[in-house]
């Protein structure tokens, strides 16, 4: 199911049940969120800056989901990479979008330094991790979909 309604400054086709779990319980999305939404979900590129708790992570997050839903479905390896300055941060958005993710059937990893190694990133569609060169090697040598190479040239 999607939504079509222009005037809400989304583009046409965003799927219904992507926003409805990332923000249905809103009663409109932030100035932030509505701004990043579109060029995100259209395959462009942007910066986000916005103050802490105006909603960036859910102004990046959800219009990738948007977007790259089916491949996210396809089982294939990680599709998103979300790359974060602190551990903290990770295990807050952990606690955060699991259940979003959840909801949708997409599945999430955390990758940090007091994560073990033992976490099956091999099931992981998005993965939240720190800037570490060895995460990242690993994670482009052996679990990356071909989507993610499809998508982020």
């Amino acid at each position: 199911m999607i939504i079509a309604k222009p005037s809400h400054g989304l583009p046409v086709g965003s799927r219904r049940n992507v926003l409805e779990t990332f923000f249905g319980s809103f009663q409109r999305l932030r100035p932030i969120q509505q701004a990043a939404y579109g060029p995100i979900s259209l395959g462009g590129n942007i910066i986000i800056c916005s103050a802490t708790g105006s909603g960036k992570t859910e102004a990046a997050v959800a219009p990738l989901i948007d977007r790259l839903y089916d491949d996210l479905h396809a089982g294939a390896g990680i599709v998103i990479v979300y790359l974060c300055p602190t551990k903290a941060l990770i295990n807050d958005l952990r606690q955060r979008l699991a259940p979003r993710c959840l909801a949708l059937g997409i599945s999430l990893a955390i990758r940090h330094g007091d994560q073990p190694n033992d976490v099956d990133l091999a099931k992981a569609a998005l993965l939240i991790t720190t800037l570490n060169l060895s995460t990242c090697f690993c994670a482009a040598a052996t679990l990356l979909s071909p989507a993610f190479g499809r998508h982020h040239r």
